[in-house]
C-alpha cells in the first residue's frame, strides 16, 4: 500500500494524482515586515471592515513625531462619526482611543506588534 492519500480510497488517490503532494508557501501579505505603504500593506474595503479580536497586540502609526506605538485592541469594530474604528489601549500612557486602522487611501495604519 501507499502512504497518505495513496493509502486511502482509490477516488482520493486519483484526485491527488496518485498521492504525490508538494506543499507550497502562499504569502498573505500580513507579515510583521510588511510595509503599510506598499501594495502588500493595502487592503480592500471588505478587509477594512474586518474585526480584529479584542486582546490583539499591535503597533499603530500615530504620526511622524510619535511613529509606531504599541497598543492592545480593547473594543470591537464599530462605526463612529462615519468611520469604522476599534478601541485601542496604548502602552505609553494607558489611554484608550477610538482609532481607524486604515488611512484615507486604504493603506494599513497598523502592523503586528514586533518583539522587543
Amino acid at each position: 500500500g501507499g502512504v497518505g492519500a495513496a493509502a486511502g480510497p482509490p477516488a482520493v488517490s486519483a484526485a491527488l494524482g496518485g498521492g504525490a503532494f508538494t506543499p507550497i508557501d502562499i504569502p498573505l501579505g500580513d507579515s510583521a515586515d510588511a510595509d503599510p505603504d506598499t501594495a502588500g500593506g493595502r487592503l480592500g474595503a471588505e478587509a477594512q471592515l474586518s474585526q480584529i479580536p479584542e486582546g490583539t497586540r499591535l503597533e499603530y502609526w500615530w504620526n511622524e513625531e510619535w511613529g509606531w506605538c504599541g497598543a492592545t485592541v480593547v473594543g470591537p469594530l464599530r462605526p463612529v462619526d462615519g468611520k469604522m474604528v476599534h478601541a485601542l489601549c496604548f502602552d505609553f500612557d494607558g489611554s484608550t482611543e477610538d482609532c481607524c486602522l486604515y488611512f484615507e487611501d486604504g493603506g494599513r495604519r497598523w502592523r503586528p506588534l514586533r518583539p522587543a
